[in-house]
């Protein structure tokens, strides 16, 4: 995943700066209603250490990412999902601050362009090999 930005350079020059563009816009108020001061977040679940381990929170994520890239014609509720968000954000473009379309659309660009980093291991001796492993597992993993 660290592969990403080099990949699409461009595209992560983009999004950082919309994003920095985003931030500006809100409002003091925005961003005390999002970021409590001397509070965390009201999230839907408790924030502690144990929920940003590797094997709880990333290896889902990563999992059905490279299921998603090897597997494109495989049913998954997270293609689903990201496929309302994009019908969502061309109905409403026009009422969106340009800055947070921009960098929606930057963070789904550099999310397309991430099966192309398979095409390396793909070209490597055993590598199409390794990435039939993934097929016997057709089921999506929950991602909090």
């Amino acid at each position: 995943m660290y592969l990403v930005p080099e990949l699409i350079l461009e595209a992560s020059q983009k999004a950082n700066e919309a994003q920095k563009r985003f931030t500006q816009l809100l409002t003091k108020m925005d961003k005390e209603d999002w970021f409590p001061p001397y509070t965390n977040p009201d999230l839907d679940h408790a924030t502690n250490v144990g929920r940003h381990s590797m094997p709880d929170q990333y290896l889902s994520y990563l999992n059905n990412q490279l299921k998603e890239c090897t597997q494109p014609t495989l049913t998954m509720m997270r293609r689903i999902n990201r496929e309302k968000f994009l019908k969502q954000m061309k109905t409403y473009e026009s009422s969106s601050p340009v800055e947070e379309f921009t960098r929606n659309s930057a963070f789904i660009e550099i999310h397309d362009v991430v099966a192309s980093t398979l095409d390396m291991t793909r070209g490597v001796k055993g590598g199409s090999e390794a990435l039939e492993y993934i097929k016997p597992l057709n089921f999506e993993e929950f991602e909090l």
